[in-house]
């Protein structure tokens, strides 16, 4: 009797260890890397601008900052509605206003005091027009941001830049003039520029 009650047990303890096979869902899918998505991928780079700085072979600052202009804006929920994303919601507020995804890395604590005004003098400027910072957002989904930002890395630090310009009677995507984004630590500091068309 204990030879036949081992059988059985012994029976479904193996069918409790089998394996699958693959799935065959025609629904199961690997997402496109960016660098896949040939046209995501030629809006990010049009819209993204880097720079390092070093001095005595020391790293003082990298930055990689990507302009949310509108044909940027379009390439991106076009992906995002391609990886089946709820919206991140940070990026639905640039009506008549205009964002930057800011990533910095810096080898000190300057990338974490980015949002420190008596440390960081961040500013916008478009020809005669300049523009006040309204919102700097510590962005921590790093996993979400890497499917659009393949940049970004576990040593970076994202922000979520919004500027308005002073003069609301004239919306920043009527202006022609390029755009000067200027970020300045104690350190260092660049100044880095857009042609709106983009």
């Amino acid at each position: 009797m204990k030879d036949l009650i081992f059988a059985i047990a012994s029976l479904f303890l193996l069918n409790a260890c089998t394996t699958t096979g693959p799935n065959k869902s025609q629904a199961a899918r690997v997402v496109p890397t960016v660098a896949q998505d040939q046209n995501y991928l030629a809006a990010y780079e049009a819209a993204s601008q880097s720079a390092e700085i070093y001095t005595n072979f020391e790293t003082l600052m990298q930055a990689r900052v990507t302009y949310l202009s509108p044909a940027f804006m379009k390439a991106y929920e076009t992906r995002e509605q391609a990886l089946q994303l709820v919206p991140l919601h940070a990026f639905g507020t640039l009506t008549n206003k205009v964002g930057f995804l800011v990533s910095l890395f810096t080898p000190n604590d300057t990338a974490e005091r980015f949002a420190d005004n008596t440390y960081w003098n961040i500013t916008l400027q478009a020809g005669e027009q300049t523009y006040k910072r309204t919102l700097l957002l510590p962005q921590r989904e790093k996993l979400r941001l890497q499917s659009f930002f393949p940049h970004i890395s576990s040593w970076s630090k994202e922000y979520f830049l919004v500027f308005t310009p002073d003069d609301l009677a004239t919306p920043p995507t009527q202006s022609h003039a390029p755009l000067r984004l200027s970020l300045h630590h104690p350190q260092a500091g660049v100044i880095l520029t857009w042609d709106q068309a983009q």
